[in-house]
């Protein structure tokens, strides 16, 4: 870690006169793991839709000293930055391997025969070969939520985006899907950033953190020290954030 591979400057997204993001500027590590959080509202998925390319923005976004504002979702994603979203988008008529195979031709440049080994990797990594065949609206959240992952991975991102990733999983499940993300980022050296309610899980994860709020930056910096700042226990954690 040590080079930036994501630099946020001064970015402005409003819809009409709400402010979603104000100025907002950070930036991210290569190989790294920054965790995003704040209330309901702040601005979180405005901001991975800004930078996947789904909106458009005031400022500038800097992707591996590339200057990608403004430029399509599909540009971006073949650039080397891949998201999931809150409520897993997929094919829901289409079987597991369907799914992540449509992630490898979105990718770009592979031909037949290394698509269909890249999906089977994906699977193998992911432990879902078992399930290659099943059609996903069959499936449970959790493996919905890998299917989306692995359509990510397919692309052969350097910065995957995960937009509350553990939200609906049962304990063990968010265990096994905080062991992949660390698996992905060790591993696979993926830059990711990850947006989450589960502060616990969250702090566990990351190497930094953004706290937003209003769409503006609050806090930037260790994951430790994030629950002793009083501006974040003030307006997100709680004064009993300890015990949640």
């Amino acid at each position: 870690m040590g080079t930036n591979v994501l630099e946020v400057r001064n970015v402005t997204k409003s819809f009409g006169k709400l402010l979603a993001v104000n100025r907002l500027s950070f930036e991210v590590k290569k190989g790294s793991i920054l965790g995003i959080a704040g209330p309901n509202g702040a601005g979180k998925t405005t901001l991975f839709n800004v930078i996947s390319g789904i909106y458009p923005c005031e400022g500038s976004i800097m992707f591996a000293d590339k200057d990608i504002s403004g430029q399509k979702p599909y540009t971006i994603s073949r650039l080397g930055i891949a998201r999931t979203f809150q409520f897993p988008a997929v094919f829901s008529s289409l079987s597991v391997y369907k799914n992540i195979e449509i992630g490898a031709y979105y990718g770009g440049g592979y031909t037949k025969a290394d698509i269909d080994e890249k999906v089977c990797s994906v699977m193998d990594y992911l432990d879902i070969r078992d399930r290659a065949d099943l059609i996903i609206e069959d499936l449970p959240l959790y493996d919905k939520k890998m299917v989306m992952l692995g359509a990510a991975l397919a692309t052969d991102p350097e910065i995957i985006m995960l937009d509350e990733p553990l939200g609906g999983l049962s304990p063990r499940e968010i265990q096994m899907s905080s062991d992949i993300f660390k698996k992905i980022n060790g591993d696979l050296g993926v830059t990711l950033i990850i947006i989450e309610h589960l502060m616990k899980y969250l702090i566990a994860l990351s190497d930094e953190m953004l706290i937003l709020n209003e769409g503006q930056k609050i806090y930037f910096g260790s994951p430790e020290e994030v629950v002793n700042d009083d501006y974040v226990i003030k307006v997100y954690l709680g004064e009993d954030h300890e015990h949640a």
